[in-house]
């Protein structure tokens, strides 16, 4: 008896399982593919590579000049006078600190200005796919990129790629 309750169980979820995965409508895109796709994207992508250039050019001047400023210390160092060697010595170290927190400021610049940059692509991204889904009459759309959905069943779900990518042109 116990047995027989067991399998009628187990029928009913089977049956229902399928039932469920028949009734909903599953689409997926290659999010990397789509959003690389885009035009606002690859502008998005020179405006930071251009700000990119400049931290990195202000960067190397800093370095530049720190190096300069020792290299001339190292080289003189024995000439001067107790007060005068502190003093040059005291002016390196705040050169170098001033230097280390601009790289840390510039690190977080530059990611507020990536994420400032990329809000609208992605905004844009987002509200493509959800047209997308109520004009298809999808029930859910996954987003599949790094590695982050092992397996999508291709009978039971569609790939939407393509479409978005054209949608979004």
């Amino acid at each position: 008896m116990n047995y027989a309750i067991r399998l009628l169980l187990t029928a009913l979820c089977l049956l229902t399982t399928t039932a469920i995965s028949a009734q909903i409508k599953i689409g997926y895109y290659d999010y990397d593919s789509v959003i690389s796709s885009m035009a606002d994207y690859k502008e998005a992508e020179s405006n930071m590579a251009n700000i990119r250039q400049q931290y990195d050019a202000e960067m190397q001047r800093s370095l530049d000049d720190f190096s300069q400023k020792y290299e001339d210390f190292l080289d003189n160092q024995a000439s001067y006078e107790p007060s005068i060697l502190k003093k040059r010595q005291s002016e390196l170290e705040d050169l170098y600190k001033r230097n280390i927190e601009f790289l840390k400021e510039a690190t977080q610049l530059l990611a507020d200005h990536e994420k400032a940059l990329m809000a609208p692509v992605k905004e844009r991204l987002k509200a493509a796919v959800s047209q997308m889904g109520k004009d298809e009459g999808f029930d859910i759309i996954l987003k599949s990129s790094d590695d982050n959905i092992s397996y999508i069943n291709s009978d039971i779900s569609t790939d939407i790629t393509e479409e978005l990518i054209n949608r979004l042109q």
